[in-house]
């Protein structure tokens, strides 16, 4: 048995304020520079899948960077973690006691992802341009109904 980790969507859509070129974030109001996205997606690019990515310029090329942007923000937040001494909190509302071995990384899993959860909603304020892929106010979300 595995959990799923799956994280929501609170992140502050339409509040995605405008900044510098070289701000892709701000994380607890502090840039965070783009240039870890660009550095991130140029690996890419220049990888032996780069023949099957999206040309940058399009909709989905967009939504790639906004997806690798959602990955280092995240790196970003573990890393503050452990630089700050934050572990995730425990969630004394599981009983974790006496669970097999993958239950255990089963709750572990599910708390991380509430942790991250509400770590990206309260401490992580998305650019106009990097929202969340997902964001249907975002204009190259591809999801329609």
């Amino acid at each position: 048995m595995t959990a799923a980790l799956a994280v929501g969507h609170r992140h502050r859509h339409s509040q995605a304020p405008v900044a510098p070129p070289e701000v892709m974030a701000y994380l607890n109001g502090e840039p965070v520079s783009r240039e870890l996205v660009d550095d991130r997606l140029a690996v890419l690019r220049a990888g032996d899948a780069a023949c099957v990515l999206p040309r940058p310029d399009s909709r989905e090329g967009r939504q790639l960077t906004r997806w690798v942007a959602q990955l280092v923000i995240t790196e970003q937040l573990a890393y503050a973690a452990d630089v700050l001494g934050q572990d995730p909190p425990d969630d004394p509302v599981v009983p974790v006691a006496d669970w097999h071995r993958e239950l255990l990384q089963s709750a572990r899993l599910e708390a991380f992802a509430r942790w991250l959860n509400a770590a990206m909603h309260d401490r992580v304020q998305l650019v106009r341009g990097l929202e969340h892929p997902g964001d249907s106010n975002q204009p190259d979300n591809l999801h329609r109904h």
